[in-house]
């Protein structure tokens, strides 16, 4: 499968030069619009590929790599192995909620305020956190399963590994929830805790999962079934229903006493109980996984709780089997039988390594031979959780390998072309790909034509046309144009920055800084945008947020108008003993109407004593301004799409410190894009000089000590006061095929545009047109013989004017006649005669025309 050269930046490891450099070819050529397939060999762990040797645009992963180039280029790769130590954890819990629903959007939000997950975690179907990975590298995720209730509950399976991810990768995760704890007797299994991967909790594969633990009641005794299982399959329950397998739901237990239901799978839903004991099976993953209702949610006996999200089942008198890959089964309630039922299964992908597990064994699908490598000697007695943890990685010494892009095929074309004085002439072309143009100069300045053929003006003098063939659509990359701060660039520095290029004279300014270009062909394009990192104190270490980058494919046609803003680093301060830095700007690009495509968000500013945050990878479809709380030294606010961040004495939407003035808020796109620009009223006071101003494209300015929002689709929060964080802003994408990463750009913003699949063009073809054919000789100059190599019949055209006749003879290589045909006479117009050569046998001879007095040699091949 082709994979296109995309270069994106963003962080991945922390790099150890090691000793194993893998083996490469040193140089590929290949044709454009070709793959290029390059294997390395030779080094440790996972082979990463590179488009750059200081090892930030990651490019792809595995011994093998497939390229589509767009260009010449270098890429490079190293083997990896894993150090100790992780850069950065990330925490997902239940978010404070019980029973057998998950959590909601406002739950998420609570919970996860002020932390790494803040804004990136969205809750599509309720319970369910999907989560999209930041960076590309190995992830340690450890996973456990919830608790059944009360004390005698199984505990939950816990199951650890590291596993590769890309970033950009979409996580949906789904934390167990212990059994509720309803009265004082009767026990409800715990659900499990599920990490799959894919954009959609419906059609995601598993990636990790560890099983919830059984219901025990009060008077029974705890057995080892009970716990969540490490193995794949779900337990059964005591005397009771069977765990699920392969994924699917466990099954109810059988009997009059009301016995319990199975405990949801990945992929079915735990076997129900009807009748007048009625009680609920755990619901699948795949069908948002909330748990059973027990007996008394459904109207029949009091006590017998609802089983924890997770897919754990309800209780009757006896308890429901645990969540969990597969489900674990029902537990019987007979006289004398321990009412207890079977915990769910757990799963670890095959792409694991380091595993460990609950119990030390795992029978699943990875490559260990069913055995973790540690034993965790431990399980979850508690609500479930997810851990994932960014490891540090060290690679090897990189390999270089050099592409080189050839042209494709050149177009094949009769030269010289003979005409006479005061004639035009039909020139073709043919034998490659793509679209042909025809050029009236060879710097390709002057476009004459398109297409196989082009027809010249009538000419008087020796000239030459040229003809190149082409495919798919040119790259155009958009950039801020030299412009710096609040405002973009106007017509002057957009002429200047895209002279030379495949813009130039292409781009357009009206309002300053909002770039104007028309689609010149219809098409699929992609587009792909970064927004613009925040500013910093110049004083300080601590640096801007980073902006995201967004990238999706969208339909255009010829004529459409595209209004492009691109966006500009936050401003950084020089305030003596630290100041703020100014939100960074979001890149826009909308179409006639303020129709939104793309937005990729800014990040936030910085200040003395805090970094800004980055803009997220998650995405909005709600514009809307950045909201910070109000005070005199409150950081402005990022713009949104359609909404302002406020002006002058709108605390959080501009600064309103005591020794500024300001409109400190970010222009919305609609509004013209410009970043929060605030002034010191005490002219040259080196105390408290100008502050950092907001990137164009939305940024907030900087106030005082405090760092302004990014701009973006909803622009992020300027910092309430000297001891909070400037927050990015958040993106939009309304495109297919979505890349969508946060904390990706460093510096300006950008926009590039172009076809998904490369640019590609043959050498240029030089036709020679002579003028140098009397009306007599026309005729013979204008002679084709085809099909040659010929088998039987040969074809004879002769586009005449005024000659009479035409002799047709064919020798030997050495000058030998072998047959003469018969005299033609010719009519004016084209002529065209049919002899037949099967008589000869195979071999190369001259086909002879001769026309009144003069005659014209073509070499003819029999086969």
């Amino acid at each position: 499968m082709k994979k296109l050269l995309i270069l994106i930046i963003f962080g991945l490891f922390a790099v150890t030069v090691l000793a194993q450099t893998p083996t490469v070819p040193s140089s590929v050529a290949v044709t454009c619009g070709d793959t290029a397939i390059i294997t390395a060999t030779g080094s440790t762990g996972t082979y990463v590929w590179f488009g750059d040797s200081l090892q930030n645009q990651l490019i792809g992963t595995g011994p093998t790599i497939y390229i589509v180039p767009f260009y010449d280029t270098t890429i490079y790769v190293g083997g990896t192995t894993l150090a100790a130590g992780s850069s950065i954890t990330y925490n997902f819990t239940n978010c404070g909620i019980s029973g057998r629903m998950g959590p909601t959007q406002t739950d998420v939000n609570t919970e996860y305020s002020g932390t790494n997950l803040d804004g990136d975690v969205t809750i599509v179907s309720q319970g369910i956190q999907q989560w999209i990975v930041p960076t590309t590298g190995y992830y340690e995720i450890e996973v456990a399963g919830a608790k059944g209730s009360l004390a005698n509950g199984g505990p939950g399976a816990i199951v650890k590994g590291v596993v590769y991810l890309t970033a950009g990768d979409t996580l949906q995760i789904l934390v167990g929830q212990k059994g509720l704890d309803v009265g004082s007797t009767y026990s409800s299994a715990g659900g499990g805790t599920f990490v799959a991967i894919g954009g959609s909790h419906t059609t995601a594969a598993p990636l990790i999962i560890a099983g919830g633990g059984g219901g025990v009641n009060t008077s029974y005794t705890l057995i080892s079934n009970s716990y969540g299982s490490t193995s794949t399959s779900g337990s059964a329950g005591d005397s009771g229903g069977a765990g699920g397998t392969n994924g699917n739901g466990g099954a109810a237990a059988t009997g009059s006493n009301a016995p319990g239901a199975g405990g949801g799978g990945f992929y079915t839903n735990g076997d129900s109980i009807s009748g007048t004991r009625p009680v609920e099976g755990g619901a699948a993953f795949i069908n948002g996984g909330n748990g059973g209702r027990g007996e008394t949610s459904l109207g029949s006996f009091t006590g017998r709780p609802d089983g924890g999200f997770g897919g754990a089942s309800g209780s009757a008198n006896a308890a429901g089997g645990g969540g969990g890959y597969s489900g674990g089964g029902g537990g019987s309630a007979e006289s004398g039988i321990n009412r207890a039922s079977g915990g769910g299964g757990s799963y670890i992908d095959s792409t694991f390594m380091e595993i460990s597990t609950s119990d030390g064994n795992y029978d699943g699908l990875a490559t260990f031979n069913g055995t973790a490598i540690v034993d965790l000697a431990a399980y979850n007695t508690s609500d479930g959780y997810v851990n994932i943890s960014l490891r540090n990685t060290s690679v090897t010494n990189l390999a270089s390998v050099d592409i080189t892009l050839l042209p494709i095929d050149d177009p094949i074309v009769s030269t010289p072309v003979h005409i006479s004085v005061g004639d035009s002439v039909t020139l073709t072309a043919s034998g490659s790909s793509g679209i042909y143009n025809w050029y009236a100069d060879a710097a390709k300045t002057i476009l004459v034509g398109t297409g196989p053929t082009f027809t010249t003006p009538v000419l008087t003098t020796n000239t030459s046309y040229y003809v190149e063939a082409v495919s798919g659509i040119p790259v155009r990359r958009f950039t801020n144009c030299g412009a710096i701060g609040y405002t973009g660039p106007d017509q002057a520095d957009v002429n200047t920055a895209y002279a030379g290029t495949n813009l130039d004279g292409m781009v357009s300014v009206s309002t300053q800084g909002i770039q104007k270009w028309v689609v010149p062909y219809t098409d699929t394009y992609f587009i792909e945008a970064s927004g613009a990192q925040g500013g910093h104190c110049n004083e300080h270490p601590y640096s801007g947020g980073l902006g995201a980058l967004n990238r999706g494919e969208f339909s255009l046609t010829q004529g459409d108008t595209l209004y492009i803003i691109v966006g500009q680093n936050g401003e950084s301060s020089n305030r003596i003993g630290g100041g703020g830095g100014g939100g960074g700007g979001a890149s826009y690009i909308a179409t006639t109407g303020n129709t939104p495509l793309l937005v990729a968000a800014g990040g936030g500013g910085a200040d003395w004593n805090h970094n800004g945050y980055d803009a997220g990878s998650s995405l909005t479809t709600t514009s809307s301004a950045g909201s910070s709380v109000s005070g005199s030294n409150s950081g402005g606010n990022g713009a949104g799409f359609s909404h302002d961040a406020g002006g002058t004495e709108q605390y959080g939407g501009s600064s309103g410190g005591w020794v500024f003035w300001a409109d400190a808020g970010g222009k919305s796109f609609i509004s013209g894009g410009e970043g929060g620009s605030i002034e010191p009223t005490i002219p040259n006071d080196q105390n408290y000089p100008r502050q950092g101003m907001g990137g164009f494209g939305g940024g907030g300015a900087a106030s005082n000590t405090v760092g302004g929002g990014g701009g973006g689709y909803a622009g992020g929060n300027g910092a309430p006061t000297s001891d909070s964080t400037a927050y990015g802003g958040v993106s939009f994408n309304d495109g297919s095929n979505q890349l969508n990463l946060g904390g990706a750009n460093l510096g300006n913003g950008y926009v590039t545009i172009g076809s998904s699949i490369p640019y590609c063009e043959s050498n240029l073809v030089e036709v020679e047109i002579i003028t140098d054919v009397s009306i007599d000789d026309y005729s013979i100059n204008n002679t084709q013989v085809y099909p040659n190599p010929v088998s039987d019949i040969v074809v004879i055209e002769i586009d005449n004017r005024e000659s009479e006749h035409a002799q047709i003879s064919v020798y030997d290589l050495i000058g030998k006649l072998i047959i003469e045909f018969p005299e033609e006479d010719l009519q004016q117009g084209t002529n065209t005669f049919q002899y037949d050569m099967e008589f000869l046998s195979d071999g190369v001879y001259y086909l002879e025309i001769r026309i009144d007095m003069m005659r014209k040699l073509h070499k003819l091949i029999k086969e």
